[in-house]
């Protein structure tokens, strides 16, 4: 009866629209708006977990394997472009504030979009690095593309984090060291582009707004493999995926060699846009606008391979999204493979959702593609703020709109304001985080919701059902035998329309008395949320 959980209500505008049961993969999707809360939810839609900061993100927020709530969080400066920053924080599971730092300075640089949490415990910081006039024609910009707010070339920097606010900076990388241009042989970074492919071309512009634009390059994302000890970068503003070295040291970094590639910090890889680097022409570029690039590290299918969230800004062929993956050809010492006309390996997708899917999926900006452990892949749709689940056969077994924005929770069935989100992850339930915690769900974040006869898909129980009893035939209580447990529970009638919702701790009376007298089913979860014991009872 509740394999396949759809509303499909007329007037239904946030919250859960649909989930597959059996197809779904269960866990708990972090939800990060511009808000300063941020929420863990359930696959039927309720909040099991909430963090409360001092902050609206600036873009990116993570749930770290120790429990922490890593986010850049948006402050003022004089850089002022899509996806600021400027400022990372974290925040343990009770919201308390243990880390914070401002990286920022005022025309000199900005962190903005995203970052990332490395193994050791250090954070690669993403941020704009500003260059002035003179500095841009003697590197060979064009005349013509220089603006009062000067050029934003990126600059990565490796952190560690010291005390409650302080920061050691361990390693450094600049993209005003890389540059090739070919427009004045009398200054810096004279070259043939099409012969230095692992440059940045300085006057390549795939749009008048990236010439009139002081955020030139405007990454979006940042990931890190350690197998290979590399770094992956979404540039948009060209349409392509960046990989660097990240086995140099800083000096090294700064140059065309060393590091296992041999090749410094110059570019190891790049896709999406052979026309960046002279090597095709814009019917060769198959990115557009592209969010979220990231190894894929779960799954079965493609681990290793990148995927990326492609959102069809300027697409040729209409406004759509997709999620596309791609098997580069990694080669000795790390380095990557070229197909016979120049461009950097694959030719192709080896994966996307482009044909195979009967729902529309669009987002000009934001957003982002998450592979999950059964080879699933969530959508975010960041514009909207809508996250899909689909298989790899595109079929949609789970839909969620966010109700959450700046100005305060969605009504059912009125339309949501301003609830776009960046992107969003899902965590399985025996992600380290949640080991001895409660995620007991709470109902939904939005206000005025419908019922929802919604189960979560059972799970191995984390203890003994046997230890629980449950009495078929009761007349006012329903009695709960639970051995050092904290259970949670559900009760539905016979038509699914869910009538109560409690918490308990070990034995406990739960009145019924409310209850007109006919058959009810009781579902009971684990203090993570999961379902661990289904019955019915009797209500005389």
């Amino acid at each position: 009866m509740f394999s396949i959980f759809m509303l499909n209500g007329q007037d239904q505008t946030v919250g859960l629209f649909e989930y597959d049961i059996d197809k779904s993969f269960n866990g708990y999707t972090l939800v990060a708006p511009n808000t300063t809360s941020a929420y863990l939810i359930d696959n039927c839609g309720e909040w099991v977990h909430r963090w409360d900061t001092a902050y609206s993100p600036g873009a990116a927020s993570y749930l770290l394997e120790n429990g922490i709530l890593l986010r850049t969080c948006r402050i003022p400066g004089t850089f002022v472009g899509g996806g600021f920053g400027g400022r990372v924080e974290m925040y343990d599971w009770e919201s308390n504030l243990i880390w914070g730092h401002d990286f920022l300075e005022d025309d000199v640089f900005h962190q903005h979009h995203d970052i990332e949490y490395m193994p050791n415990g250090n954070i690669l910081i993403l941020a704009w690095e500003e260059f002035g006039e003179e500095a841009m024609l003697q590197a060979g910009r064009a005349a013509s593309a220089l603006t009062d707010q000067g050029v934003w070339l990126e600059q990565i920097l490796e952190v560690k984090p010291i005390g409650v606010d302080e920061i050691e900076i361990v390693w450094e990388w600049h993209a005003g060291d890389h540059l090739i241009q070919e427009i004045n042989p009398s200054v810096d970074n004279f070259g043939s582009v099409s012969e230095n492919p692992n440059k940045i071309n300085l006057n390549y512009f795939l749009t008048n707004n990236s010439m009139t634009s002081p955020d030139y390059l405007h990454a979006n994302s940042i990931d890190y493999n350690p197998e290979l000890d590399q770094i992956l970068l979404s540039i948009r503003k060209f349409s392509e995926i960046w990989i660097i070295d990240h086995s140099t040291t800083t000096e090294e970094a700064a140059s065309s060699s060393g590091g296992t590639s041999g090749k410094g910090g110059d570019i190891l890889y790049r896709y999406g846009n052979p026309e960046a680097y002279d090597s095709g022409g814009s019917s060769d570029r198959v990115f557009f606008g592209q969010h979220d690039a990231k190894w894929i590290t779960q799954g079965s299918l493609y681990r290793d391979h990148i995927m990326v969230y492609n959102n069809g800004d300027g697409r040729p062929n209409g406004s759509f999204s997709t999620a596309d993956i791609i098997n580069p050809t990694l080669l000795e010492n790390n380095n990557y493979g070229f197909n016979p006309n120049g461009t950097f390996t694959p030719q192709g997708f080896a994966f996307t959702s482009e044909g195979i899917t009967d729902f529309e999926i669009f987002s000009p900006r934001t957003s982002g593609a998450y592979m999950l452990p059964n080879d699933n892949i969530l959508l975010c749709e960041g514009q909207e703020g809508v996250f899909v689940e689909m298989t790899q056969e595109g079929e949609q077994v789970w839909r969620y709109a966010n109700p959450l924005s700046p100005n305060g929770i969605t009504v059912q069935e009125e339309f949501p304001i301003n609830v776009g989100v960046f992107k969003t992850e899902r965590y399985a339930p025996d992600y380290p985080a949640f080991a001895g915690r409660q995620l007991l769900p709470q109902g939904p974040i939005e206000l005025e919701p419908y019922d929802q006869n919604c189960i979560l898909s059972s799970i191995e129980p984390t203890f003994s059902t046997e230890s629980i009893i449950i009495n078929t035939l009761i007349t006012q209580d329903l009695h709960l035998d639970i051995s050092a447990h904290n259970v949670s529970g559900k009760i539905f009638n016979m038509s699914g329309s869910q009538v109560l919702c409690f918490n308990t701790y070990e034995a406990q009376a739960i009145d019924l008395g409310f209850l007109v007298e006919g058959i009810y089913q009781v579902v009971l979860f684990d203090e993570r949320g999961q379902m661990i014991e289904g019955q019915r009872i009797i209500k005389l």
